[in-house]
C-alpha cells in the first residue's frame, strides 16, 4: 500500500511521557511523518470503534512503532492479563512477523528503570509486571529472537539519536527527499532524450560524433582552414548534426533549478556556524553549467552551417570514394557542442546512480570546455579557480581594495556619491578619518584616487 507519508505510532503510558510524546510528535511532523498519538485530536478512529481497537488498528496500519517503557504500568486490561501499552506492543510484533517488514519496531527503556529494578529485590507487583514486560519485548527465552532491540534512554537527544539509527527516512527531511525524487524523475527524462535506440542496443547520440571527434585534433593555427573528410566520417557528422543534438525545449531543468534554489541539499557546518555546499549540490551546480553551455552553443548552429553541411553531405555521397572539405571554425563549434553534451550525460549518470541506487557519488571526468588542443593550457590559466577565488573572499584586504578600484571614474566623480560608497565599504569613523587627511574637494583627482587607495592598502 502506498501512503502520501510514513506513518509512526507513538506507544507508551501517556502521564509521565506526556512532554516526550509532545515533542516526538511536532518533531516527526517536521520531518514530513504523519503520528498517531492516542492523546492527541488527530488520531485515526473509526467513529463506533472501541478505544483499544482503534489503537490496535493504527498500529498495524504504521510503518513505525515507537515503544517507550517506563516507571508505570498504565491501564490494564484485566481480561487479557496486559496493559494498554503491552496489547500494542503485540499487536505490533505479530505484524511485524507476519509481514516482516512493518511496522519496524523502535524500544526506548528509561535508564532509571533498569536502576529502579537493579535496586529493588523486592518488588511490589507493578514492577514486577513492568520487568516481565521487558523481558517480552527483549524475547528473553526465544531461541531466534526478533526485532528485540531496545535503547536506553535519559534525554531527548538520546532519544533523537536512537531513532536516527535504526530509521533511515528521519536522516533527512521529508523535502530533501522530495527534491531529490523529483530531481531523479527529471534526470531520468532528460537522460532518455539524450540517448537513442540502435539495432536494440542503447547509445548516446554522441556515439556518431564521437569517432570524429577523437580523430580530429583542432589547433588554434588551423582553425581558418578546412578539414578533408571521408564518406564514413561525413555521415557521422549529418547524422549527429540532424538528430544527435536535442533542442533545448526537450530538456527539463524545473527540478535541477529547483534542488538548487531550495536549500535542502546544503548542510549545516556547526563549527563556522553557517550551511555549506555538498558534493552533490556542487555537481548539481557543474550540471546546470554544462546544461547552459550546451544549449548557448546549440543556438550558434546558424542557417548558413546548416547550408553547408547539406551541400557538403550531398556531394560526398554521390563521390563516396573522395573526400569533401569542412571548415576549421565549424567543426569548432559542433565540437564544442559534443563535449558540453558529453559532459551532461556524464554528470546524469553519476547523479543518477547517487540518487537512485544510494551509490557513492563520483566525480565523472569532464571534457574541457575548448575543443583547441593547444588553447586549453592558455584558457586554464586565466580562468578563475575555486581555490583562488575562496583565498580572495577570506581577505578582506584584497576585496577592500577591489572594491575601491572597481568604482567608474564617474562614480569618483560624484564627490558625494564617493564619499557614501567609501563609509559603506569602511564604516564612518575610519572613512571620515581617511578623508580628513585628504579633504578633497569634487571632483578627486586621480592622484588623489590613488593616495585613497594605498592608505587604505596600508590601513589593513
Amino acid at each position: 500500500m502506498t501512503i502520501p507519508r510514513p506513518r509512526v505510532f507513538l506507544s507508551s503510558t501517556i502521564p509521565d511521557f506526556r512532554d516526550l510524546r509532545s515533542a516526538l510528535k511536532f518533531w516527526f511532523e517536521e520531518l514530513g511523518f504523519e503520528v498517531q498519538a492516542s492523546d492527541y485530536p488527530d488520531f485515526e478512529h473509526a467513529p463506533d470503534a472501541e478505544a483499544i481497537e482503534a489503537c490496535l488498528t493504527n498500529v498495524r496500519c504504521s510503518d513505525y512503532y515507537v515503544l517507550f517503557i517506563g516507571e508505570r504500568l498504565g491501564w490494564y486490561v484485566a481480561d487479557q492479563r496486559a496493559s494498554v501499552t503491552q496489547l500494542e506492543y503485540r499487536a505490533a510484533y505479530e505484524s511485524f512477523c507476519q509481514t516482516q517488514q512493518r511496522p519496524l519496531l523502535v524500544t526506548f527503556v528509561k535508564q532509571s528503570l533498569r536502576a529502579r529494578l537493579d535496586a529493588n529485590k523486592r518488588r511490589g507487583k507493578e514492577l514486577r509486571q513492568i520487568e516481565s514486560f521487558l523481558q517480552e519485548v527483549r524475547r528473553v527465552g526465544d531461541p531466534a529472537p526478533a526485532a528485540n532491540w531496545t535503547i536506553p534512554f535519559a534525554t531527548f537527544r538520546d532519544v533523537i539519536d536512537g531513532l536516527r539509527s535504526v530509521i533511515p527516512a528521519v536522516r533527512s527531511p521529508l523535502a530533501t527527499k522530495a527534491v531529490l525524487e523529483n530531481l531523479r524523475q527529471e534526470l531520468e527524462v532528460n537522460l532518455a532524450v539524450l540517448m537513442w535506440r540502435l539495432e536494440g542496443k542503447s547509445a548516446f547520440r554522441t556515439w556518431y560524433l564521437a569517432k570524429l571527434r577523437e580523430s580530429v585534433d583542432l589547433k588554434r593555427g588551423t582553425l581558418g582552414r578546412s578539414y578533408s573528410l571521408d564518406f564514413r566520417q561525413m555521415r557521422d557528422l549529418v547524422v549527429y548534426f540532424s538528430a544527435g543534438m536535442p533542442s533545448g525545449e526537450s530538456l527539463v531543468t524545473r527540478a535541477l533549478d529547483h534542488a538548487l534554489t531550495s536549500g535542502a541539499l546544503l548542510e549545516f557546518e556547526s563549527s563556522e556556524q553557517r550551511y555549506r555546499s555538498t558534493e552533490v549540490l556542487e555537481q548539481l551546480y557543474m550540471l546546470r553549467r554544462e546544461i547552459d553551455g550546451y544549449l548557448s552553443l546549440r543556438v550558434m548552429l546558424d542557417s548558413n552551417f546548416s547550408v553547408r553541411v547539406i551541400e557538403a553531405w550531398d556531394w560526398i555521397n554521390v563521390n563516396r570514394d573522395r573526400t569533401v572539405d569542412i571548415r576549421g571554425l565549424d567543426l569548432l563549434t559542433l565540437f564544442a557542442i559534443h563535449d558540453a553534451q558529453t559532459n551532461v550525460q556524464r554528470l546524469m549518470i553519476s547523479l543518477l546512480l547517487y540518487v537512485y541506487h544510494g551509490a557513492p557519488l563520483v566525480q565523472p571526468s569532464i571534457l574541457h570546455s575548448s575543443p583547441v588542443v593547444d588553447d586549453r593550457e592558455a584558457v586554464d590559466q586565466e580562468r578563475m579557480d575555486h581555490a583562488t577565488l575562496a583565498s580572495l573572499l577570506q581577505s578582506k584586504d584584497v576585496l577592500l581594495v577591489s572594491s575601491l578600484r572597481d568604482l567608474t571614474v564617474a562614480e569618483r566623480e560624484l564627490g558625494t556619491a564617493f564619499r557614501e560608497q567609501l563609509r559603506a565599504i569602511l564604516g564612518s569613523d575610519r572613512a571620515n578619518a581617511i578623508l580628513r587627511q585628504l579633504q578633497p574637494e569634487p571632483p578627486i583627482s586621480q592622484a588623489e584616487w590613488d593616495q585613497i587607495v594605498a592608505l587604505v592598502s596600508h590601513a589593513h
